[in-house]
């Protein structure tokens, strides 16, 4: 099994451990660029990354040899722009841990002072890895589209998935995860929530409950049967090693490029749109005033 040679799209999914394969591709394959987004509301149907964008990147960015972040969709035909249909990849979390991880995030990083009910009230968060495939909340479609994916790995499997991934592209596993949110007292965690409130996660991620499940037991499985060698000793030799990716001048240079390139973006792409940072603050002073 190998993609070697064919353009890489990769589908980032809020929280579920893609900041750590962004760094993986990035160093195994040159010329890989993580896009970031320019709407606060990544899933809305403005803020994807279409056929005219793409084309714009491709002259910014020469030579693109592949790309990934939270709008990257399947839905568009990538292929048009390079001539060749695209290898493309996702990682999914368990649904009500990747639900309050991102909100988390929110609170702890981003600074959005969400209450859970608050978060909890909010439909664009809902479901976030069927829609962010499908275009959709349609499970049936978002599945579909996931049939088509040439590698589908799981956060939970993390170190099984990078090494499978290792076999299909030409990238070296690091067993060191980046963007993971430290231990705090201030977290939300499944044990502080009441069962009224794990009920209502659980309600709010149904059709993601059903996409993963379809991921875990029928696509997964799929993927560990394509790895050459034995995958158990090869996890375990993986995990007594801790190996981080390299950071030089050249990284830092990089990560200026991308945070240029969404700013560029809002701007030219999206009609003037307020910066992310303006748009974090708008959602803050929205949240405040739920809260009075």
């Amino acid at each position: 099994m190998s993609a070697i040679g064919r353009f890489v799209c990769f589908v980032h999914i809020e929280r579920s451990g893609g900041t750590t394969l962004h760094q993986i591709l990035r160093h195994g394959i040159p010329g890989y660029f993580a896009v970031k987004p320019w709407f606060y509301w990544a899933n809305e149907a403005g803020a994807a990354l279409g056929e005219r964008e793409l084309r714009l990147l491709k002259l910014t960015v020469p030579p693109l040899r592949g790309l990934g972040g939270h709008t990257v969709r399947p839905s568009e035909d990538y292929g048009r722009v390079f001539g060749s249909d695209p290898v493309w990849l996702t990682v999914l979390r368990r649904p009500a841990d990747r639900y309050l991880s991102h909100l988390n995030y929110q609170r702890l990083k981003m600074g959005i002072p969400w209450t859970f009910d608050q978060f909890a009230s909010e439909p664009r968060f809902n479901n976030f890895q069927t829609i962010r495939l499908a275009g959709e909340a349609d499970v049936g479609k978002a599945i579909a589209r996931l049939d088509q994916f040439d590698f589908v790995g799981l956060s939970e499997e993390y170190a099984k998935s990078v090494l499978i991934l290792s076999r299909l592209l030409p990238v070296r596993p690091f067993n060191f995860r980046i963007n993971e949110m430290p231990k705090s007292n201030d977290m939300i965690t499944p044990a502080s929530l009441t069962k009224e409130q794990q009920e209502r996660v659980r309600h709010n991620n149904e059709l993601d409950l059903r996409l993963y499940e379809h991921a875990s037991k029928v696509l997964f499985p799929r993927f560990r049967e394509t790895y050459e060698g034995d995958l158990d000793a090869d996890e375990k030799a993986f995990r007594e090693t801790e190996s981080r990716p390299p950071y030089s001048i050249v990284d830092k240079l990089y990560v200026r490029l991308c945070k240029r390139f969404g700013e560029w973006a809002a701007h030219r792409l999206s009609g003037g749109t307020p910066s992310l940072p303006a748009q974090f603050s708008e959602i803050r002073r929205e949240v405040m005033r739920g809260r009075e």
